[in-house]
């Protein structure tokens, strides 16, 4: 199998340990392509002639008609990151090709980002700092055992959406004993119980939970969809995490709310994505603001190579494909 790479240097050392890619060397011929950020030069396209495969990375171009055209033989594209959407469209998927991406394997850092925050906001922790650091003192919260309200045992979750990373944090969510409400038309009552889990109206979620999750979809549909009438709802101390995309939320709004001190917020992503440099999100003080910062890093992105160097194994042995891409569901994954 003749597999075209195109990977950046940087992403490929940053994907691959040397272990990795020898292996993956010793699976397939790769091909780096010389210009993998431009499919269309005459370089690029006679490496593409002769490809089976096309092993992608951040930082790849849209899969034109013209780009396919020139890559006649390509049956599968295996993407070393999460979400293809930015450079697969439907002409892929009309003309056949498989595609894979490690959204599954990038989801468990997410989960695990989400998971920390929800525990820390279930737990009251930067509002007890922030009043620690006003009074200087340890006395007013002498009787912080007895505080009602604080803790995650007993505390309702709001995960919107329901995609893989909400479902894994729904596993790791399991052994801290909360109720956690979920927000989505694709599951049934029978299947959520069997998750342990309460169906829930967005309303009742917003109104009622003490953490609330974003995990929707960045789909047309969703831009927007949380807006002033439901941050309005947010209870006061409660936390509102978004992990998904910031264009999903109503960032006025938001920004309005958060004035107010009412609850605190942890974006790891805003709309637009950097924030303007006058946006209060940098100075609110019951804002964390982090740089998109909880998807796979440093150590965790080698598991995404290994998952890729997977897939090629599997494509070889005629096995299924981990983490392919269902094309009647392409349209609505992030």
């Amino acid at each position: 199998m003749r597999l075209a790479a195109a990977l950046e240097p940087a992403v490929r050392r940053g994907f691959f340990t040397p272990a990795q890619w020898d292996r993956l060397c010793s699976l397939a011929e790769v091909d780096l392509l010389p210009t993998p950020v431009d499919l269309t030069t005459q370089e690029s396209r006679a490496v593409l002639a002769h490809a089976e495969g096309l092993l992608t990375g951040w930082g790849c171009p849209p899969l034109t008609p013209a780009i396919l055209d020139s890559c006649p033989e390509v049956k599968v594209i295996i993407h070393t990151g999460g979400s293809v959407r930015a450079f697969v469209g439907e002409e892929v998927y009309r003309r056949g090709i498989l595609v894979t991406s490690q959204t599954a394997l990038n989801a468990e850092p997410v989960a695990q980002f989400c998971l920390a925050h929800i525990l820390l906001g279930a737990k009251g922790a930067s509002q007890a700092s922030r009043r620690y650091g006003a009074e200087k003192s340890l006395s007013t919260f002498e009787d912080g055992w007895a505080t009602t309200g604080i803790g995650v045992r007993g505390a309702t979750v709001a995960l919107i959406g329901y995609g893989r990373v909400c479902h894994r944090l729904i596993e790791v969510l399991r052994p801290f004993g909360a109720r956690v409400l979920l927000v989505t038309p694709y599951l049934d009552e029978a299947s959520a119980q069997a998750l342990g889990v309460e169906l829930a109206p967005m309303e009742d979620a917003f109104a009622t939970a003490d953490v609330i999750s974003l995990h929707l979809g960045d789909t047309p549909d969703n831009h927007g969809v949380i807006c002033s009438r439901l941050l309005s709802l947010i209870k006061p101390g409660a936390t509102f995490i978004n992990t998904a995309r910031g264009i999903l939320v109503d960032e006025a709004a938001l920004v309005g709310e958060l004035l107010t001190g009412r609850f605190d917020a942890v974006l790891d992503v805003t709309w637009p994505e950097v924030p303007a440099p006058d946006s209060p999100l940098w100075t609110l003080p019951n804002v964390t603001l982090t740089p998109h910062w909880a998807g796979s890093l440093g150590r965790e992105l080698t598991r995404l190579g290994q998952g890729a160097v997977d897939n090629v194994q599997e494509y070889l042995a005629g096995l299924p494909l981990t983490g392919r891409i269902d094309p009647t569901m392409a349209a609505r994954i992030a």
